[in-house]
């Protein structure tokens, strides 16, 4: 039995940051039905046509990915009968999940004051671009923006006179923040347990921004300055420093505290002459003459392949890792294989797909993908009958365009 197995979900979202925390309630076990408008869906559906890909041609979309473990309904707010239905279905609900603007909520008369009086054990989960105070609360923000942009990670991945570094790829703050959210959307869970009542959760892409970059952040409160950002021929410590390879590759060597390693790495490097050596004996010599020894340890390390270099740094004991040249290289890691960070499931129109897990495991255990993501309004016909809707209750819904 799943954890969350009884543990109903009402998912009002879009986008990522809140589908994906929905998604791993969903992955737990929870019952989660997805509430789409019935003209455009979750505009993230049609993501990928934006680079010209055709969505409804790839087994798992982006969307897909975030949307498994549950059934989709479809239904139009903006008429009251629509609202009846999410009241109807917040009744017995444990938790309801938005990233809908909160102003939006309440023109649609689906806040927490309205829905926690239709069933006050309700955990209301809502994660905004900026939260739900100060000047900025009801700006729109992507994580791009909000997460990505606004926390200080676009300036502080720059080094030198580089410009702002971009974020690239969907989702990067919308993934991890989906996790904290759930994090929190479990503490108000358990709360309840206590207490029998449900309460609101707050989250924001701007918070969660914050406390991924709270290093740096507490940096500047503590120090009063700005951490260094050095280009890697200048790292400060050359033992905290990347490095290529005979075949174009790279490695990362992160050997904290460095001490204990100079004398193993000089070992793995064949360089015992340098462990004595006045200039990179000790970490203040390394620390002074740090440009030097990186220049030193190019040269040497771009003698060997990264495989080479891989089985002499593990016979002495250095912490390090290879760096994926290719996202295809980290779907073939056996690592990731290994701990079932990409599972295989079988879908039932293109056989056997490949399809990236929550990180969370039970017992060393990963959930199962049960469901692919619904299609819109797949489920309505379905959930209504469960709710107690007659087949005439539902005709009368499609005459009036509430639900498709």
């Amino acid at each position: 039995m799943l954890p969350l197995e009884g543990i109903k979900v009402v998912d009002l979202s879009t986008w990522i940051v809140a589908p994906a925390c929905a998604s791993t309630l969903g992955d737990w076990g929870a019952e989660v039905i997805k509430i789409e408008d019935p003209q455009t869906g979750d505009v993230f559906r049609w993501f990928l046509m934006a680079v010209g890909i055709d969505d409804s041609e790839v087994p798992v979309s982006l969307f897909g990915m975030d949307n498994r473990n549950k059934r989709g309904m479809a239904i139009d707010l903006r008429q009251p009968e629509g609202r009846d239905i999410v009241y109807k279905l917040i009744e017995d609900a444990d938790i309801f999940v938005s990233n809908v603007p909160m102003e939006s909520l309440k023109r649609l008369e689906l806040d927490y004051p309205r829905l926690s009086a239709v069933n006050p054990r309700l955990i209301y989960a809502h994660v905004s671009g900026y939260g739900d105070k100060g000047p900025d609360a009801n700006k729109p923000g992507f994580d791009a923006t909000a997460y990505w942009a606004r926390s200080g990670l676009m300036a502080g991945l720059a080094v030198g006179d580089q410009p702002p570094v971009a974020q690239q790829y969907a989702g990067i703050g919308d993934q991890v923040t989906g996790l904290v959210f759930f994090g929190g959307v479990l503490l108000a869970l358990y709360n309840r347990e206590k207490t029998g009542k449900g309460q609101q959760v707050d989250l924001s892409l701007l918070g969660v921004g914050s406390w991924v970059t709270a290093c740096p952040l507490q940096f500047v409160l503590s120090m009063g300055e700005e951490p260094p950002r050095w280009q890697r021929h200048e790292i400060r410590n050359p033992l905290l420093c990347y490095y290529k390879t005979k075949d174009d590759k790279w490695i990362y060597i992160v050997c904290l505290p460095d001490e204990p390693y100079w004398t193993p790495l000089c070992k793995a490097i064949g360089r015992e002459d340098f462990e004595h050596d006045p200039k990179f004996s000790t970490r203040v010599n390394r620390l002074e003459n740090n440009v030097e020894l990186i220049s030193i340890l190019d040269q040497i390390i771009s003698t060997k392949t990264r495989n080479e270099w891989g089985k002499l740094f593990d016979e002495h004991g250095i912490v390090w890792t290879h760096i994926p040249t290719s996202f295809e290289e980290v779907t073939n890691d056996p690592q990731v294989l290994a701990n079932d960070i990409i599972v295989e499931v079988e879908h039932p129109s293109h056989g056997p797909v490949k399809m990236m897990n929550t990180p969370i495991r039970l017992n060393k255990e990963a959930p199962k993908i049960r469901k692919f993501a619904p299609e819109i309004g797949q489920h309505n016909e379905e959930i209504l009958l469960e709710k107690g809707y007659t087949w005439e209750d539902i005709a009368k819904l499609q005459d009036k365009g509430v639900i498709p």
